[in-house]
């Protein structure tokens, strides 16, 4: 998600240049769009940064849509390698194979950047629910910008 780095870097600059970052994520939505819904590592990870990106720019319904999103992909990874009997109960959310699987493990990097975006996600969602407005702002743009 090269789209994601380069308005990552557009954000970062003094003075931010807010037209710029809105193109560049354009793309990056563009480019994810592409990506399909199957459950696989590399949709995973883009999900993944692009919670990271949007945490980043303080837009807090980003970051919770694409968590979940992440959430889900992450699940729906691991269900399918309980189900094809690759990972036994004991083992599934562990990243550990019992076998050489179709179905890609989900890595530790991965599993340690979902775990930090949870932690991120409660800080975030503490600050949205201290305050009206931001609280509004978010669920309004969770209902109009980021439903699926």
């Amino acid at each position: 998600m090269m789209w994601l780095a380069v308005a990552s870097g557009a954000a970062m600059s003094a003075p931010v240049r807010q037209e710029e970052v809105a193109a560049y994520m354009a793309c990056a939505y563009a480019a994810l769009d592409g990506c399909g819904e199957e459950p696989v590592l590399p949709l995973l990870r883009a999900y993944v940064m692009m919670a990271i990106t949007h945490a980043m720019l303080e837009d807090y319904a980003g970051l919770f849509a694409y968590y979940h999103r992440a959430m889900n992909v992450a699940r729906a990874i691991l269900h399918a390698r309980t189900a094809e009997g690759h990972v036994s109960s004991a083992d599934a959310g562990t990243g550990v194979s019992s076998g050489d699987s179709v179905v890609a493990d989900i890595d530790h990097d991965a599993v340690v950047v979902l775990e930090v975006l949870r932690v991120s996600r409660l800080f975030a969602m503490a600050y949205v629910e201290s305050d009206r407005f931001a609280e509004r702002f978010v669920r309004h743009r969770l209902l109009t910008t980021f439903q699926r």
